[in-house]
Order: structure tokens, then sequence, then C-alpha cells
């Protein structure tokens, strides 16, 4: 989404849509860190999103090639483990403390893009970038200020 005359397209409500149930998500997680281990929300994720994708999926299902079998394996394990740490931090720190880190998915989008699909990168992205870093720097220091004034 860029800041444009060009905004209010449908597929836009989309992005906003998937940001605000990440958001809600991410504010659950922590509310239920509170009682449960994080392997049982990581477990009751895990069944919400099977039990989607099992609705879902056969009506856009399209068989892999055999030799895109190993990537989705690896697409699967690298999805698990991510998904687990991101439930385990958010279970030992704070959701402000947590969530500047989690905006740089979009500084490594930004990357993968231009390694993997020759994708530019315009100097929007690149002014959010530094952005997002400069706003995830901050957040560490700040934390560790506070930790050491204490």
């Amino acid at each position: 989404i860029r800041p444009s005359g060009d905004f209010f397209e449908p597929v836009v409500l989309l992005a906003v849509l998937t940001s605000l149930m990440f958001a809600v998500y991410i504010v659950l997680t922590r509310l239920v860190s509170r009682v449960d281990p994080p392997m049982t929300s990581f477990f009751y994720t895990g069944v919400a999103g099977c039990v989607t994708i099992s609705l879902i999926g056969p009506f856009f299902w399209t068989n892999l090639p055999p030799g895109d079998w190993a990537w989705m394996l690896l697409l699967c394990l690298t999805s698990v483990s991510s998904h687990y740490f991101l439930i385990k931090a958010y279970d030992i720190l704070d959701a402000s403390a947590v969530q500047p880190l989690t905006y740089l998915s979009i500084v490594n989008a930004s990357i993968m893009g231009t390694l993997l699909f020759d994708e530019t990168i315009t100097s929007t992205t690149f002014a959010g970038a530094v952005i997002i870093v400069s706003a995830g720097l901050m957040s560490i220091w700040s934390e560790r200020r506070s930790s050491q004034q204490e």
C-alpha cells in the first residue's frame, strides 16, 4: 500500500483486514500467555490453521511437482519454528517490545523480493525500511536503558 490517490482499491481492504487480524492475534496471544504455556497456544493456533486450510484448500488445490515437496517441507519447518518462537517471545516480553521487531519481516520480504524475484526496491520502500529498523533499534535501546535504571 503506497500513499497515493489510488489508495481505495478493493484489494487494499484485504491488506488492512490482514493487519487487523494479526494485531488481534498478537493481543490475544499475549493475554492467553498469562494463563497457558506457549505450547498450548502453539497447539491451538495450529489446529485452527489446519481446520481453516482444510475447509478452503480443496477448492484451490493444485498438485505439486515432486521436486517442490522438499521446498514445501522447508517452508513448513520454518513456518512452524518461527510461529513457536513468536509465541514464546510474546510470552516472555511485552508486545510493545516485540512488535517493532516483527516489522522486520517487511524488510526481509523486500530483500527476498530483490534477490529471488528481481524486484526493485523503491525509495519509499527504502525509507520505510529505515524507519522500521530505526524503530526496532530504538525499542531495544529503550528497553535496555530502562532495565539498567532499575
